[in-house]
């Protein structure tokens, strides 16, 4: 059984809902930077690189990965992992996750899927940004939202490789 990583730069992000972002926000050479407007909010999308197959194995997707930052009030409220059409898994209602993670893979920029899931079409990476009503104009400030890059982890082999791996490591975690 094997792993494999990959990344997608955050100049790839789309808005799902453009009339809610200052200036339609900005695609650089290091990633996207926009604004949310006061009191709206945008799901983004980004799509995740993914081999069809390895060696003629299978490909799991297992976690992925949102490298992001926040400033002002916005924050990261849902994530949503798709394959093609179909729902891999939601992490909803998130406690309001903001701040600068575009450093590293952290816990708070890290959504694991509870069983790795075989690929089937096309992996997307869809969250939510709120951002919050201004603040008074002694305190303004923007609910801007920053992303270089997202990525995901694969495991690569036979279901049954794959699910014996996952309940080895699940032993070794406690």
């Amino acid at each position: 059984m094997g792993r494999h990583v990959s990344w997608v730069h955050g100049n790839a992000l789309t808005v799902e809902s453009p009339e809610n972002i200052e200036d339609r926000g900005r695609h650089f050479g290091w990633g996207t930077d926009l604004v949310i407007l006061p009191g709206k909010g945008s799901w983004f999308h980004i799509p995740l690189p993914v081999p069809a197959t390895v060696n003629e194995q299978s490909v799991f997707l297992k976690r992925t990965f949102l490298l992001f930052e926040t400033e002002g009030n916005a924050f990261l409220k849902q994530v949503h992992i798709y394959d093609g059409n179909r729902v891999l898994q939601e992490f909803n209602n998130l406690p309001g996750v903001s701040g600068n993670f575009t450093a590293q893979v952290v816990n708070a920029n890290t959504f694991v899927l509870s069983t790795p899931q075989k690929v089937r079409r096309g992996i997307s990476l869809s969250f939510f940004i709120q951002g919050t009503l201004p603040q008074p104009p002694e305190r303004p400030t923007e609910n801007r939202l920053v992303v270089p890059a997202a990525g995901a982890e694969y495991l690569v082999g036979s279901s049954v490789l794959v699910d014996l791996a996952e309940r080895f490591d699940s032993l070794i975690r406690g």
